[in-house]
Formats: C-alpha cells, sequence, structure tokens
C-alpha cells in the first residue's frame, strides 16, 4: 500500500523572482570622504609561538611561586608565561648593553644554528 501523496495549497505554482530595489542611504558624508577619513588596519606588531624548552624544576615552581605571590599586586604577573616574557625583555636589553653596543638585538631571520655550540 502506498502513501498517498500531499500537496499543499498553491505548490503547483511557480514562486515568484525576488527583486532587489537598491536605495541610496544618507549618511551625513559622501563616499569620497569617507575614504579618505577611514584608517588604515593596523598591522599586528607582535605575534605569539608556543615555545617548549627544558629547564630546572626547581626553578619553575620558584617561578610558578611567584607568579602565584605577584597575581594581587597591579605590577604583578598575571601568567607564567607573562613572567617569562618580561624576564627574556630585560636579559635581552643586558646583552644589547654588553654585546650589541646597546642597540636592540634583531630577531633571527633563520633556522637556530643545530649541532655543536661553537669553539668546541
Amino acid at each position: 500500500m502506498s502513501k498517498p501523496e500531499r500537496k499543499r495549497p498553491g505548490a503547483a505554482t511557480v514562486r515568484p523572482q525576488l527583486e532587489v530595489k537598491r536605495e541610496e542611504i544618507f549618511t551625513g558624508t559622501t563616499q569620497e570622504s569617507a575614504r579618505k577619513e577611514t584608517t588604515p588596519p593596523v598591522e599586528k606588531v607582535t605575534t605569539k609561538k608556543p615555545v617548549t624548552f627544558s629547564a630546572d624544576i626547581e626553578l619553575i615552581d620558584r617561578a610558578r611561586a611567584a607568579v602565584l605571590m605577584s597575581q594581587t599586586h597591579q605590577s604583578g604577573y598575571r601568567s607564567l608565561a607573562s613572567l617569562i616574557s618580561a624576564a627574556i625583555e630585560e636579559k635581552l636589553a643586558g646583552l644589547a648593553d654588553e654585546f650589541n653596543n646597546g642597540e636592540r638585538i634583531e630577531p633571527l631571520s633563520g633556522a637556530f644554528r643545530s649541532g655543536r655550540p661553537f669553539q668546541s
């Protein structure tokens, strides 16, 4: 036994095509002045990359404790990553003073050298 076919009223008729009616919207400015006033998108200055490294367990535990102690203070660190980033920045400033005549150390453009250390 087959099911009877159901038909909706008006199902046999073809639906009319929708038409787009474009209307001008007045925003108080012309397109020319709106284009001139827009600022270019700001490029993201820094990008983050996950980094894995080995460190002494006690050193990492002390760093985690320092983060927990400093979180409640306004100048404290909110995460271990922020503490490590600040420490790296501080150390880089010292290395720049010592080895690069105080000028900023530029990022490494290629891959880091692997293998035996220099002069070993």
